[in-house]
């Protein structure tokens, strides 16, 4: 991407496959002990750039159970199907998948058809203050 300021499409922490806080690590490279480090290592693997991803926005209500919904969750629930502000800068037009399972099965239907490897799922997300761990094999683009 020529702009990496550009819409917020661009992010420095995709493909991690480890995050490493520093006073949880000591790194030894080429016999030489790096100790004292001022931030987290972040390793990333290059075969992951030659991963092509389609990403979406999934309004999902987290840890709320809909079968139990009272008027008490109804602001944690509005909060959990808000669309991140920063998905208005990406264009002017949205697409609105209402049958999510159907979608879904016609999606892996083309994708199979095509013979082409695919993984989906939702992203996981970390604080990178608190962090400490990696990510297995294609989990990392997630």
């Amino acid at each position: 991407m020529k702009d990496k300021d550009a819409s917020g499409r661009f992010d420095n922490d995709e493909g991690t496959t480890a995050w490493l806080q520093p006073d949880e690590v000591d790194i030894q490279m080429s016999g030489i002990n790096f100790t004292g480090l001022a931030a987290p290592v972040q390793l990333q693997m290059y075969w992951l750039n030659h991963v092509r991803l389609f990403c979406m926005v999934a309004g999902h209500t987290g840890t709320l159970d809909v079968r139990r919904l009272s008027t008490d969750d109804i602001e944690e629930l509005r909060s959990a199907l808000l669309i991140p502000e920063t998905c208005l800068q990406l264009g002017k037009y949205a697409v609105l998948v209402t049958n999510v399972t159907e979608f879904l099965k016609r999606m892996d239907a083309a994708i199979q058809t095509c013979n082409y490897l695919y993984f989906r799922g939702l992203v996981k997300y970390y604080d990178p203050e608190t962090f400490h761990g990696s990510f297995r094999d294609i989990e990392a683009a997630f």
